[in-house]
This record gives structure tokens, C-alpha cells and sequence, in this order.
């Protein structure tokens, strides 16, 4: 289980670059306080969401509405993994196939991660797109990207310590600010006001 840091760290070096007990280089995804669920990868927690927090995500979303929306919907998952969550909900939106199926747009800094959940999207027959990005260091303007890929909703599930990254809430605050939709699981960014909620499944949703 990864080291995990203490919650006030003193100002280090930015010259110097540390290595975790791996020797690998460490990032902002490592200054966890603690992890909530599932178990500590090398680089950042895992962190399970299952079908029933998909199926509620999607309706909170307003993402299996009828009629169908005029315009294709695009989720993002930011910080997607191996892609099951993603998958599994564009499974659950396109069946039956609807006139306009719901693509997808998977992140993820894990360059292993994303090609399993290239392979996977494969198998499933999923219409998704992958992208290795660090939005710790958001170097090529992540935001850009997205809207690029014409996302109109985007998935959340980040601790509160990521929650609170400059770079993070930049993005996100910039995507609420163009249209799109943004649902959170189990952790809030205070910056953003709640538009609708799913106490039972631990969801909010921010539209503005």
C-alpha cells in the first residue's frame, strides 16, 4: 500500500524531485491524508464505484432522459482507471442503442491503465476515447482537450486533497463555467454550489 504523506508538509525544493519507497518520482495524487476505500496503488489510491452509483450518477445526470436529447452526449471520467466505470455506463445509456448513443472520454496519468481500458472498450463494444494526462501538471491545457471532444458531462471521484489542487479546481470550475455538467461521488469541492443531490448514493451534481 502506497506511503502516504502527512497533511502539512513543509515547503520543499522545487528543483529536487523526491521518489517514493518504489524510487518513483512522486506527485500530488501521494499527499493523501488518507485513503477512504479500496486499496493504495503505486501512484494513487484505487477506489471502487459500483453499478448502483453508475445507474444513479446517470439518472442525477439527467443522462437517460426521454426523448432523447437533440445534441450527443460526451461523458468524461476524470481519473478513469482500467475504464470499468466508464464502460459500464455507456453499456447502461446505449442499451437499446438510442438515435444519438453516448460516447465517452477517459483520463487517466497511468499510461498502463489507459491501454487496459482501450483493450476493454474494445471488447465491450464502448465508443470511447483515452487520455494519458498528468492534471496535477495540466501542461497542455486539459480543459482544451475536453472541450475539444465536445464533453457535455464529466464524472468525478477524487479525494478532497485532490479536490483542492489548483489545477483540478481550475479545470473544473472551468468546465461548470462553459455548460458542463459535473457529478461528484462521495467528495464535494467547496468551490462549486450543488444543483442536485443523491443523499442515499452520495452524489452531487453542479449545472449551471
Amino acid at each position: 500500500m502506497t506511503s502516504l504523506l502527512p497533511v502539512e508538509l513543509a515547503v520543499k525544493d522545487p528543483a529536487i524531485e523526491e521518489t517514493d519507497e518504489w524510487h518513483m518520482p512522486t506527485f500530488a495524487f501521494h499527499d493523501l491524508d488518507y485513503i477512504p476505500s479500496g486499496y493504495g496503488g503505486i501512484l494513487a489510491p484505487y477506489i471502487e464505484t459500483g453499478p448502483g452509483t453508475m445507474r444513479a450518477a446517470a439518472t442525477l445526470m439527467h443522462l437517460n432522459l426521454t426523448p432523447a436529447p437533440a445534441t450527443q452526449q460526451v461523458i468524461c471520467d476524470l481519473g478513469c482507471g482500467d475504464g470499468e466505470f466508464l464502460i459500464g455506463l455507456l453499456s447502461h445509456l446505449n442499451s437499446p442503442l438510442p438515435l444519438l448513443p453516448v460516447s465517452g472520454f477517459g483520463i487517466d496519468y497511468n499510461a498502463s491503465l489507459i491501454a487496459t481500458a482501450s483493450l476493454n472498450a474494445i471488447t465491450a463494444g464502448a465508443t470511447a476515447h483515452w487520455l494519458t494526462y498528468d492534471f496535477n501538471l495540466d501542461e497542455h491545457d486539459l480543459f482544451s482537450q475536453i472541450e475539444n471532444r465536445r464533453v457535455t458531462h464529466v464524472f468525478v471521484y477524487l479525494v478532497p486533497k485532490q479536490l483542492a489542487l489548483n489545477t483540478v479546481r481550475k479545470l473544473l470550475e472551468r468546465l461548470w463555467g462553459s455548460g458542463v455538467v459535473i457529478c461528484c461521488h462521495k467528495f464535494q469541492p467547496e468551490y462549486l454550489v450543488a444543483t442536485r443531490t443523491d443523499i442515499l448514493m452520495d452524489l452531487v451534481v453542479y449545472e449551471r
